[in-house]
């Protein structure tokens, strides 16, 4: 071939990846703009069933699914310049995973409603008026005047809806969303840079599953020749399990619309008259009763043996402990469980860290300039910008009046969890996790009165909510998944995604946030007339109340509420259990208990998907020793298949739903997933 001949290839070539990668920054925002504008409208507005609060983020999930199996296929047949491959799908995807962080349990489910709330509050009630007035936070942070007694022309119709004739007062919200942002952003920084310097030491070093990525990757993998569609599309036993599990709830939701008119499939259980003499009653809840839910199943049978045994066994062992403490030691200290957990996150912290200490040294080199590489200098950019995130929340911290050991402090305590929770990801899968905000609070409240001001009071319920709701859907997961999706990137590739997700999650936050200040404006009650407000969905209005304002009046009185017994010896023993349960898995291949599991024992996330990890893990178990790895490998395509049929399932009736109450008729929330 003559060399013109070769460099006109190589152009055509480049002509046709420009093509591509533009159609590919198209879909990118088309799909932004859908997550943002989508999410809060069903949510908030129709109530229906949420659409971004997991891992899997429905909303996201279905743009790339409808981008893979339709619009893809559909350009390889006509204009085949425009075909995407699997490094672009996986581009798309890194960009819908970012979106789906701030429309509603990672942040703007809660803290707009709170901010609306706490004007109305302070109006309304003289103690809490009284309360406020000693934080005296900067005015920027809320739309209206804290005063009692005072007029709150901007909060009252964002709560009770505009009358005729009003427009809404978007300048009034600027000063709050770039207030507010000053902390947000440093902290979105902070998040994701650690996200994109831990992968590499998870993925490549220490070998963690990342089982959200295999089910992920599934969905975008390039067809095999001759072919349209992923390779996992053509599985049968996949499609058994997307049209066993859709089915299923098709009658589920049948039910509900047409009671009696086909039956439906009991997926639940309750076993409580079973359990009514001392000292099975004292049981708790959620060994009594519980509900198949299929993705959880579906998710568990890629865990490590060890981790899938270790999520439902604790809470059996826990159960147990309950039980005996409420029916033989009463009264039972409910709260020793969270102080196991609390106890566990640091120690589980500390195993983090030092496992990781060669890479964090290098890291540490490369931001002092000892370069070697471009992978070198994406550890630079990713070590300083954690840094740089660290620093400007701390600086805001101060800027509102918390003093400098308490703003270390809640930066420290963020940056744990974020690590934390995003190895609990990287290790189980579960798409359904997040911290407890009641575990500060509990922390804050073993500090003194007296050394706490009104404002590392208030600000530090806030850093509890981050610390717990609001890391439901913490960006730190999202960014080691999205990196994660391209097999052959490059760090300064992933350093350069993070950078992309990050801007996408501030982006988000602008538009989803008017979107949202639309809907509260325009809608005083839900499509279905079931809530109003719209925002006290969930925990949106009173978010604050039970969080930063309950902590700002303890100090006030000079009291915080702690618990009466040995809380400090519980965190304790939490601290040193996951230690030695660590130790044990890292020096002892048989045996079985995994920290994962203490980290979240006892909270509402793992009474949800206990039971379901138990059948994914048997199903797993029973298969290998059985079947072998042949056996295994044929099954997992039915395995994701339940995880993809029961996301079709939702999105069907969520769309069902969503048309109904478009076109004002009656609709049905079909509850399908448990969030």
């Amino acid at each position: 071939m003559s060399r013109a001949s070769t460099a006109g290839a190589g152009a055509a070539n480049h002509g046709k990846g420009v093509i591509q990668w533009t159609w590919t920054i198209v879909l990118s925002i088309l799909t932004v703009l859908f997550v943002c504008i989508v999410t809060p409208y069903n949510n908030f507005i129709i109530a229906n069933s949420y659409i971004s609060d997991t891992y899997l983020p429905l909303a996201s999930m279905l743009c790339v699914i409808l981008i893979s199996l339709v619009i893809n296929p559909l350009m390889r047949m006509f204009v085949p310049a425009l075909t995407l491959n699997f490094r672009q799908l996986a581009m798309i995807f890194a960009v819908a995973l970012a979106v789906a962080v701030t429309p509603s349990s990672g942040l703007l489910r809660m803290l707009p409603y709170a901010i609306a709330n706490t004007c109305q509050d302070v109006s309304s009630n003289k103690m809490n008026a009284e309360a406020y007035a000693a934080l005296d936070p900067p005015p920027a942070l809320f739309p209206d005047k804290l005063q009692f007694g005072g007029q709150t022309p901007v909060t009252d119709p964002f709560i009770s809806e505009l009358k005729p004739g009003e427009t809404i007062p978007w300048a009034a919200w600027l000063p709050p969303l770039f207030s507010w942002s000053g902390f947000l952003i440093p902290y979105w920084l902070m998040v994701v840079a650690l996200g994109v310097i831990v992968f590499p030491q998870w993925r490549d070093n220490e070998r963690l599953p990342f089982p959200l990525i295999t089910v992920m990757q599934s969905l975008i993998e390039t067809p095999e020749q001759g072919r349209r569609l992923p390779p996992i599309f053509s599985r049968r036993s996949f499609l058994i399990g997307v049209i066993g599990v859709f089915a299923l709830h098709l009658l589920t939701g049948l039910d509900a619309y047409c009671p009696g008119f086909a039956p439906k499939i009991p997926l639940s259980f309750d076993t409580n008259r079973f359990f009514t003499e001392e000292p099975l009653n004292s049981l708790p809840w959620y060994t009594k009763y519980n509900r198949i839910y299929f993705t959880f199943i579906g998710i568990a049978f890629f865990m490590p043996n060890r981790v899938g045994f270790s999520i439902w066994s604790f809470q059996v062992i826990y159960a147990l402990y309950i039980m005996i403490g409420v029916a033989y030691f009463p009264p039972f200290a409910w709260g020793s469980i969270c102080d196991h957990s609390t106890g566990a996150l640091f120690g589980t912290a500390l195993v983090i860290v030092w496992l990781g200490r060669k890479h964090g040294m290098h890291v540490l080199k490369c931001m002092l300039g000892k370069i070697g590489g471009a992978d070198d200098r994406s550890y630079l950019l990713s070590g300083w910008s954690f840094w740089i995130g660290c620093a400007g929340m701390l600086i805001w911290l101060l800027w509102v009046g918390v003093p400098a050991p308490f703003a270390i402090f809640y930066v420290a305590m963020l940056a744990v969890i974020a690590l934390v929770l995003t190895r609990i990801i990287a290790e189980s899968g579960l798409p359904m996790l997040g911290g407890d905000t009641d575990s500060m609070m509990r922390l804050l409240r073993l500090i003194p009165a007296g050394w706490h001001n009104a404002a590392s009071a208030f600000f530090g319920g806030f850093v509890s909510l981050l610390f717990g709701s609001g890391n439901r859907l913490c960006a730190a997961v999202f960014t080691t998944h999205a990196i994660g999706l391209d097999r052959q990137a490059t760090q300064s590739k992933r350093a350069s995604m993070g950078a992309i997700m990050l801007a996408v999650i501030i982006v988000s936050v602008v538009v989803c946030g008017a979107v949202h200040l639309w809907g509260s404006y325009n809608h005083s009650v839900t499509l279905n007339g079931l809530q109003s407000p719209i925002g006290n969905n969930g925990t949106g209005l009173t978010c604050f109340d039970w969080s930063a304002r309950a902590l700002l009046l303890e100090q006030q009185k000079g009291a915080m509420s702690v618990g009466n017994y040995h809380q400090i010896g519980h965190l304790f023993f939490g601290f040193f259990l996951a230690l030695l349960l660590q130790y044990m898995c890292l020096n002892f291949t048989w045996w079985p208990l995994h920290p994962v599991a203490l980290l979240f024992v006892g909270n509402w996330y793992a009474s949800q998907v206990w039971v379901n990890v138990f059948i994914g893990w048997l199903a797993k178990i029973l298969i290998l020793r059985y079947g072998g790895s042949r056996v295994y490998r044929s099954a997992s395509p039915f395995f994701i298949g339940l995880v993809i049929g029961e996301m079709i399932a939702v999105a069907f009736w969520t769309l069902i739903s969503g048309v109904r109450a478009f076109n004002g008729m009656p609709y049905e929330i079909v509850d399908i997933l448990p969030f």
